[in-house]
């Protein structure tokens, strides 16, 4: 197929970017200004698969990103496609405030940007999955300082292209923050039998159903301290417990992706708000 609606000054530059993403990126079955799917009215430059089952957009342009591109971000990430949008241009097309508006507006929405220089050609800046990237961003200023960075890598990985790492990073701050609350009920005599050390440093999910058996007799002496302190905070942690491993699996196709996609994104945001309640109700005890 070649191309219909390309401007024809554009078209070595597009060849440029489809050979590179073909040998370069892995991309297989390339199409031209064909649609990516049956419910998106957009027909990118170009587009094609990669061994993941991701989808691969680029639009070849020498107006940078406009608001034209806006209506196919909404439509991917209203869809739930693993789309990875790109913008393409030759870079005697784009400079100055020219490039660093589209840089930022491409930026802003999870899309991509290659640069072609050239025979050369780079990607300046990764596209987030639009089917990951109306993902609730992390309220950072909630957090106490020393998590911030934590949650702000487990965001870039999240966005970046690894979402089970991304919940996996988020599960684990979760996790050492209830260690140390159980371990803090030990010297502040909250629990009875106090909890032994292989049990703090063992499986979390056992630690955590352990923990939940002793609230209706510990509650009391903990809302002492800690008086935000709710019960259903510990349950909820516990049944995370059993989220942290189920998403490491690769998907082995398309629907499958979209469906963990959609899992991990609920996932994310649910593990960013126990944290931060977890956080908020233990506060007093400067864990």
């Amino acid at each position: 197929m070649s191309y219909v609606l390309l401007p024809d000054q554009l078209r070595e530059t597009a060849d440029r970017v489809k050979a590179f993403l073909q040998k370069e990126q892995g991309l297989r079955k390339v199409q031209i200004e064909a649609a990516i799917d049956d419910s998106i009215n957009w027909r990118p430059t170009l587009s094609g698969a990669t061994s993941d089952h991701h989808i691969v957009c680029v639009e070849v342009t020498s107006g940078g990103y406009t608001n034209a591109f806006d209506h196919a971000v909404i439509q991917c990430t209203t869809a739930g496609l693993p789309v990875r949008f790109y913008i393409a241009y030759s870079d005697d097309e784009m400079t100055g405030e020219h490039f660093r508006k589209t840089f930022d507006n491409a930026r802003m929405r999870g899309v991509g940007i290659i640069e072609v220089k050239g025979k050369t050609c780079t990607i300046v800046h990764r596209a987030v999955e639009l089917s990951l990237a109306s993902v609730r961003r992390v309220d950072r200023p909630r957090l106490k300082q020393k998590y911030r960075q934590a949650f702000s890598d487990a965001e870039e990985t999240f966005l970046g292209g690894d979402p089970p790492k991304g919940c996996l990073r988020v599960f684990e701050e979760l996790e050492t923050l209830s260690r140390k609350f159980v371990q803090k009920g030990n010297a502040e005599g909250w629990w009875n039998p106090a909890f032994k050390q292989k049990q703090i440093d063992g499986p979390w999910a056992t630690l955590m159903m352990e923990v939940v058996k002793q609230m209706d007799s510990s509650l009391s002496k903990i809302k002492k301290d800690c008086p935000k302190f709710d019960a259903s905070l510990i349950t909820t942690i516990h049944g995370l417990t059993k989220q942290r491993n189920e998403s490491g699996h690769k998907p082995k196709t398309r629907a499958a992706l979209i469906k963990r996609d959609r899992e991990l994104r609920t996932r994310f945001e649910h593990a960013v708000d126990v944290f931060m309640d977890f956080q908020d109700a233990t506060s007093s005890l400067r864990l």
